[in-house]
């Protein structure tokens, strides 16, 4: 099975996330592409939402390659960073894919998850599971599991 990880992360939570989702899919013996979504300029998070594009660093448009796509971002203003909602909205061939959200919040998620998921749909794509993981600091315990559960939920729902 083909998988995309992609994920932005300024801090280390969203990316300890994604590495988390990809040792657990690698030990199942998948094929990963593990995207970490990098624009080539770098500017204030207030400032991404007034730009009508954002070029990164490697672009991935089409994702007919992959059976499964998990979008991860961390919560900002109560939503999705402006470069996963960037990302997502020029994605190419998500009709009828399976997809998995994961977010990285310090405090409320606000409805990061319902606003992604609802963007995908309108797509065309099939959001499966989602998860959002409430951590200040690096990932403990506890919270790698809820990322091992959520990659447990993909997986059974994609088989």
């Amino acid at each position: 099975m083909n998988v995309l990880i992609a994920f932005y992360s300024k801090a280390d939570n969203a990316e300890s996330m994604a590495n988390a989702l990809k040792n657990f899919f690698k030990l199942k013996n998948f094929k990963i592409k593990f995207l970490k979504l990098k624009p080539k300029k770098e500017v204030k998070v207030d400032e991404y939402s007034k730009l009508e594009k954002i070029d990164f660093e490697e672009d991935l448009v089409d994702v007919k390659s992959f059976d499964l796509i998990i979008v991860g971002t961390p919560v900002s203003n109560f939503s999705m960073h402006p470069v996963v909602e960037h990302f997502v909205r020029k994605l190419k061939n998500v009709e009828n894919k399976k997809f998995g959200i994961f977010c990285s919040s310090v405090a409320l998620a606000g409805k990061t998850v319902q606003k992604l998921s609802g963007i995908l749909s309108t797509m065309g794509a099939d959001v499966v599971s989602s998860v959002t993981v409430k951590s200040l600091f690096d990932l403990n315990e506890k919270k790698t599991e809820e990322i091992k559960k959520f990659a447990s939920d993909l997986l059974e729902k994609i088989s």
